[in-house]
């Protein structure tokens, strides 16, 4: 009986340690029992699945859109007027400049010429942007040149007087006249500066002079 006793108990203990081995073998991958059979606890197995995190390379970001650029209208620049008026028997010489439109210049410069003669007076020459010069002759009669440098305009008029008058002696009747943005004051551009009304007087025979010599050396 005592053989048979210590077998049952040998059986028994097998029987056990089979149970504990199929509980070992019955969590599934990544978990471990815990407890005691026959009712052992499935638990996560530390250090399970934490290798090196797997991180995707960043992918390239659109390039940003260029600002739309508007491009700034260039200002429209203002053209100066002017103008030279006369009474009908050419005794004085008026002029207005620096108006927005040939009209208004020619308008102002022939009011003013009308309230100083009580004639009807007429337009000698209109420029825009540039300078004019008006040469006159013995017998009363006006010649005019126009460029954008004031000597150049006198000259160009007693050119102009030289080759067209019959009765000569021709001269600058006033010192030349310009209109626009790039002039803003000197010499020769119809303005006193200053100057008495005889000191004006000088410039232009000193003027006539030096002009009338360098077209006759010229053959002019």
């Amino acid at each position: 009986m005592r053989k048979r006793a210590h077998r049952g108990a040998g059986l028994l203990a097998l029987a056990l340690l089979a149970l504990q081995a199929h509980a070992d073998q019955g969590c599934p991958e990544g978990l471990s029992p815990i407890g005691q059979a026959p009712g052992p606890i499935c638990v996560p197995t530390p250090g399970y699945g934490h290798g090196p995190v797997q991180r995707s390379a960043p992918q390239p970001s659109a390039p940003a859109a260029m600002p739309a650029i508007t491009m700034m209208p260039t200002p429209q620049r203002l053209r100066f007027f002017g103008v030279h008026v006369s009474d009908p028997a050419r005794s004085q010489l008026y002029s207005s400049n620096y108006s927005l439109d040939v009209a208004k210049a020619s308008s102002l410069a022939l009011d003013y010429c009308r309230q100083q003669t009580g004639q009807e007076c007429v337009v000698l020459g209109s420029f825009v942007d540039q300078c004019q010069s008006i040469a006159i002759d013995k017998a009363r009669n006006t010649y005019r040149g126009l460029d954008l440098i004031p000597r150049v305009a006198a000259r160009a008029a007693m050119a102009e007087c030289k080759r067209g008058s019959r009765a000569g002696e021709c001269r600058l009747w006033r010192l030349p006249l310009c209109s626009g943005s790039d002039y803003s004051g000197g010499d020769f551009i119809g303005e006193d500066n200053g100057r008495t009304p005889e000191q004006i007087a000088d410039e232009i025979a000193t003027m006539t002079r030096e002009l009338s010599a360098e077209l006759a050396a010229e053959g002019g």
